[in-house]
């Protein structure tokens, strides 16, 4: 069937405006993203600053050590409360946990399995 010009416009007019609109999302979504990224860069130099002011030297290494809930995740375990279980009643030993004062009791663990 023939599509008359003046019907033409208007869905072009139409998927003009959705296209727009699109593009619009994508910027302001891009933007958010940047801002979270910008502010965890802020937060993490904070609290690497907070670290280093109370001599506590922190090194990211994940082959080393590991959060609690990273531990979880890498060795199958599925309740972080098991960790802190083992922690407790001396499975894992002492030399094998870390913990940051000042963070909430923040504790990594050695990356070995344990048992």
């Amino acid at each position: 069937k023939f599509v008359s010009n003046q019907t033409m416009a208007y869905l072009s007019a139409k998927i003009r405006k959705n296209m727009e609109d699109k593009n619009a999302v994508k910027a302001t979504t891009h933007q958010r993203i940047e801002e979270v990224l910008a502010n965890s860069r802020s937060v993490r130099a904070e609290a690497e600053a907070y670290l280093k002011a109370n001599g506590i030297e922190y090194k990211k290494d994940t082959t080393k050590w590991l959060t609690i809930n990273s531990y979880c995740t890498k060795f199958g375990i599925e309740d972080p409360q098991t960790i802190h279980d083992w922690i407790e009643s001396g499975v894992i030993a002492p030399e094998n946990i870390q913990i940051i004062e000042g963070l909430e009791e923040f504790k990594r663990v050695k990356a070995i399995l344990y048992k």
